[in-house]
């Protein structure tokens, strides 16, 4: 049990670490200027 436990929490600490690097994304290319 306390193994499965170990990985389910890696498994969420992962997917918490894609989430953040969309956001930075995103953050970025709205602060592209737009061309006109």
């Amino acid at each position: 049990q306390q193994q499965q436990q170990q990985q389910q929490q890696q498994q969420q600490q992962q997917q918490q670490q894609q989430q953040q690097q969309q956001q930075q994304q995103q953050q970025q290319q709205q602060q592209r200027p737009q061309p006109r």
